[in-house]
């Protein structure tokens, strides 16, 4: 493979769920004409009115922000837990509102509140006989923004890699310039304004931080692996705007789009077969379970996932005694959860757990009802070889899978 997975992969959105993606990505004039970018495609992320120099501040490791000072003369009101309204007018003041349900933490030293975006935490520090007033930077999204501004930089470009997610089809970019700021205000932007307007976006309130990109590859989504067609299914990545895509197999998979080259089952550097489990996706896991349930007599049905809590396949034993790969089977009723990772707090004792997932990170003994990978494996094994079949014909992307054994 041409390009090494030490490269870095980022999913980003251009506004809520890339509602804006076509807008952005458009290289016509009723696309990013507003940048005035010379034939490129552009990036740009929004979080409000943080601008770049609250960015390199953040990145320099100042993860406060100073607003303002106050007498010290309220701090013995601070240690007691009281916000009164004298102090609910210092803030006001200083164009920053403390909300009803505001309240004092760490005796005296803080205070959260719900602002524009959620909660807030305000740091006070006492120094030279006032009150420093700060507001704490929530890391999760000055992270992204962080960077979403370093990943820009000349230096970095060669190696950092952008997956924006239309769709039917997914774009691979780069950037080709540094981060800038773009305030869409006025009839200038009347273009942009227009475009925005049905995605309710505030554009009087967000400074957008933008970057010009080229588009390296355009794929259709259905044509590439599920593991990388259906990543807008990750729970973390989707809830963000630009987050890293962390997970080996996707970013082995993904060099090999980029590079057009076809992953060999050489390439994988698996220990052994049952490694193979690790390429397949989320939709594709819960359809090897669904085969292994329906083959050892179990009845499983797939509509019950889209209605219930943590339930993605419900099986019902047809007969007294069921046993897969040495776990008993044989209850009125079994639900399953498929996970590609783990996460134990979400354990729930009368679901079955099916995880890809390195072995060790759980105990069989105290977490009965959790099926790992080697369980997986297991059932595959004494399968019938019609299942088999179907997991070499899911994986025929990969060069080489036909030769697969299947050994314990």
């Amino acid at each position: 493979m041409s390009e090494s997975v030490e490269n870095r992969y980022f999913y980003l959105k251009l506004y809520r769920g890339n509602a804006l993606a076509k807008y952005w990505l458009n290289k016509g004039e009723h696309g990013h004409n507003i940048c005035n970018s010379n034939g490129h495609p552009a990036a740009a992320i929004y979080f409000g009115d943080i601008n770049l120099e609250q960015i390199k501040d953040y990145s320099l490791g100042n993860k406060k922000e100073y607003l303002f000072s106050i007498d010290v003369a309220l701090e013995d009101e601070l240690d007691k837990g009281n916000i009164s309204e004298e102090l609910k007018g210092k803030f006001r003041d200083n164009e920053y509102s403390l909300s009803d349900d505001a309240k004092v933490t760490k005796k005296g030293r803080g205070i959260t509140t719900t602002g524009k975006y959620g909660k807030e935490k305000i740091i006070i520090e006492k120094e030279n006989e006032k009150l420093n007033i700060y507001k704490r930077r929530s890391c999760q999204s000055w992270n992204q923004l962080k960077d979403f501004v370093e990943n820009a930089k000349p230096e970095n470009r060669d190696k950092i890699y952008n997956l924006i997610y239309l769709p039917n089809e997914i774009y691979i970019t780069k950037a080709v310039s540094e981060v800038y700021e773009v305030k869409p205000y006025g009839s200038k932007y009347a273009e942009y304004t227009q475009q925005v307007k049905k995605y309710n976006v505030k554009t009087g309130e967000d400074i957008l931080k933008v970057s010009l990109q080229e588009v390296l590859k355009k794929r259709d989504r259905w044509d590439l692996p599920s593991l990388v067609s259906t990543l807008p299914c990750d729970h973390f990545l989707r809830t963000g705007t630009y987050r890293e895509i962390s997970d080996k197999e996707t970013k082995e998979i993904l060099s090999t789009v980029i590079s057009g080259e076809k992953l060999n089952i050489k390439d994988l550097q698996k220990k052994e077969d049952k490694d193979i489990l690790n390429y397949l996706g989320i939709y594709e896991l819960e359809t090897l379970l669904f085969l292994i349930l329906y083959h050892n007599k179990c009845r499983p049905s797939s509509w019950r996932g889209g209605t219930v809590e943590k339930v993605d396949i419900v099986g019902h034993p047809s007969q007294p005694k069921v046993t897969i790969a040495g776990k008993d089977f044989s209850k009125d009723t079994l639900k399953f959860q498929v996970k590609r990772k783990g996460n134990k707090q979400e354990f729930k004792k009368e679901v079955y757990y099916v995880c890809i997932k390195k072995e060790g990170d759980w105990d069989e003994d105290k977490d009965p009802f959790y099926l790992g990978r080697d369980w997986l494996w297991d059932a595959v094994l004494e399968s019938k070889d019609e299942i088999k079949e179907w997991l070499k014909g899911v994986l025929s992307w990969i060069d080489g899978i036909e030769s697969l054994e299947f050994n314990q």
